[in-house]
């Protein structure tokens, strides 16, 4: 895995992933969009009216691709965007990138997370048909897999259950496939070939096994240690030879790009009388907690999504019975995911009517969701900030990265609006903080703000929804980095929080390990407005005086009161050449988020002082 730095961006939400704001006109914020498209007496379709015009078709498109006369095409419906034009936070020309044409791919990459049909239901015109395309000459050969459609919508390979004959021994060579679309389905239906005799053994055993790796496991809460190393047989499942089945996951061809692997992932599962546990193992890399989320439904409706790079695998379907408690365990590029069971006695097979799907989609294309969470506390952290610490629901595991963001949504008016929010790091030690089952957040309530209003009014025991984590931002860059140089404005600070814990935690397992590194140290230089505007000031100051100097913290204030004695004004060039090392130091990387006129600034005053766009990234 490469640790070099990514690449910065010039926009971008709080991942930095290419989403550029600009300043909107007066009466031309998303409350004003509101209000004039709940207005009945206008009409936003300019066709007469909400689906009066029918079908759209590609031709029909293509004839709105003007400023004048825009119509867009998303997820399968088509919008007359002329009303909104100077309401879109990312400007004119960003928005008009998709007019004419079928946008939905532009809109999934930029932001997904944005409920259209909910923004745009005024400005309604119809139905996009797309141009039916003309088969392929060539037909594709027959074998053991066909493509049909998942509950999930994706297309999903299914796998003819393989005779004896046709197991093999030796691994098979990778099969080529036209796109990424999905991965194999009902893989746990590969049981029905094992034979299974009644037991009355507390523990048992079986393997839905891939060609390509042994079968190590690690121990869960509740259940003995079970072997790790080379694959072991129990006498009821005693095989002449290690059997395999077809790989789930082959080499396919992007749609219009060259070859590529797709990260493999396998899985298989044990259980005794107490635990049922599903190991999951992949070769892409290792499994970091944020990699995994886990979601049980009615006690047995189950969820395992697993994000490997650009590709994300869900492993759903219903258990054999239900499951009343969760725990997640990782070990380099294994995870167990360990079930308590209801009631303590053997399972038959894991999965209960149908068998477990396996699917796989593109990470882009991968469909947000959101989850009904509780608010376990509220604590006031500046005059107008809040700190919520917020709990998933019952039986959830989720971790959300280092420099990655949830999104939090809210009907205002009829209209859902989201907001992308990065979490923080537990600096105060919050005794109800749960890794994988609570998140803090660090919230600026904005008087005018459409969906801060409404956060800023919740209470202990209020639910709130909030999305899966979203982000590119990866942390594997800072393990190559001696100096971490954090730039933040306001709210900015946010992102830099966990950054901050993640980097000194790792500086202390290094220190551990290696005591000839170099010095590792985090420089934070903070921009506000005034003094009492500066989130977490006393924890930062703590901090700074606990860490043997592997942290160093400096504020600049625009609005000082007399008794200020530390930097005044904006940030400037000076300020961050006094304060940051040179660029040419070996090893430095430097992250900063703000407002956009801010992230351009800053931009350029590092480039002025010869950073590279390597060695830089901007969270927004």
């Amino acid at each position: 895995m490469s640790l070099a730095p990514p690449t910065v961006n010039t926009g971008g939400n709080a991942t930095g992933s290419g989403r550029t704001k600009v300043a909107l006109k007066p009466g031309h914020s998303l409350m004003d969009w509101v209000r004039l498209s709940n207005d009945r007496n206008k009409d936003l379709t300019g066709v007469g009216g909400r689906g009066i015009f029918g079908a759209v078709t590609e031709d029909d498109l293509r004839k709105h691709a003007t400023e004048d006369d825009p119509w867009i095409a998303v997820r399968g419906e088509v919008y007359n965007i002329k009303p909104y034009l100077e309401f879109h936070p990312g400007g004119v020309d960003e928005i008009m990138r998709g007019a004419g044409k079928d946008a939905t791919q532009l809109f999934n990459e930029i932001h997904k997370w944005v409920n259209v049909k909910s923004m745009l239901s005024s400005c309604y015109i119809g139905p996009f048909v797309e141009t039916p395309k003309q088969a392929g000459k060539t037909k594709a050969r027959k074998s053991a897999t066909s493509l049909a459609p998942s509950p999930s919508g994706m297309a999903t390979l299914k796998v003819s259950q393989p005779t004896a004959s046709s197991l093999s021994s030796s691994p098979q060579k990778p099969k080529k496939i036209s796109r990424i679309l999905a991965a194999v389905g009902k893989k746990s239906s590969l049981v029905d070939l094992f034979k299974r005799k009644a037991s009355d053994a507390t523990h048992d055993r079986l393997e839905v096994d891939s060609p390509i790796f042994e079968t190590t496991r690690t121990s869960c809460p509740g259940s003995p240690v079970l072997n790790r190393g080379k694959k072991t047989q129990t006498a009821h499942h005693k095989l002449k030879r290690r059997q395999s089945v077809p790989t789930l996951f082959h080499k396919a061809r992007m749609a219009d790009t060259e070859e590529q692997t797709i990260p493999q992932l396998h899985y298989n599962w044990d259980q005794t009388d107490v635990n049922v546990i599903f190991t999951l193992q992949t070769n892409y890399k290792k499994l970091d907690h944020g990699d995994v989320v886990v979601r049980v439904e009615k006690g047995v409706r189950m969820t395992i999504t697993v994000s490997l790079g650009e590709i994300v695998y869900e492993v759903l379907g219903d258990l054999y019975a239900a499951v009343t408690g969760l725990a997640v365990n990782f070990v380099d590029k294994w995870c167990d995911v360990c079930f308590t069971k209801q009631e303590p006695v053997h399972w038959p097979v894991v999965h209960k009517d149908i068998p477990l799907d396996v699917t796989f989609t593109q990470k882009k294309k991968f469909e947000m969701k959101y989850y009904e969470c509780k608010v376990r506390d509220v604590k006031k952290v500046t005059h107008d900030t809040k700190l919520l610490l917020v709990e998933y629901p019952a039986l959830m595991y989720v971790s959300v990265p280092v420099g990655h963001h949830v999104y939090i949504r809210h009907t205002v008016e009829g209209f859902e609006v989201s907001r992308p929010y990065t979490p923080v790091a537990n600096f105060q030690g919050d005794s109800g903080f749960e890794q994988g089952r609570t998140i803090l957040l660090m919230i600026k309530i904005y008087p005018l703000g459409s969906l801060t209003q409404h956060i800023g009014k919740l209470e202990l025991g209020s639910t709130i929804d909030i999305s899966s984590h979203d982000g590119t931002f990866n942390a594997a860059c800072l393990t190559a980095v001696s100096t971490l140089c954090l730039i933040g404005a306001g709210s900015g600070f946010t992102p830099m929080a966990k950054l901050i814990r993640e980097f000194l935690d790792k500086r202390e397992s290094v220190d551990r390990e290696q005591s000839d590194v170099a010095i590792r140290q985090v420089k934070l230089l903070c921009a506000n407005k005034t003094v009492e505007d500066i989130m977490w000031a006393e924890e930062l100051d703590a901090l700074q005086s606990s860490s043997n100097g592997g942290f160093e913290v400096c504020h600049t204030l625009s609005k000082p009161s007399r008794e200020w004695t530390g930097l005044t004004g904006r940030i400037s060039k000076q300020m961050l050449e006094d304060f940051f090392p040179s660029s040419d130091q070996k090893n430095v990387y430097v992250c900063y988020c703000g407002n956009l006129p801010f992230n351009v600034m800053i931009r350029r005053f590092l480039r002025q002082l010869e950073f590279q766009d390597e060695q830089c990234h901007l969270f927004k």
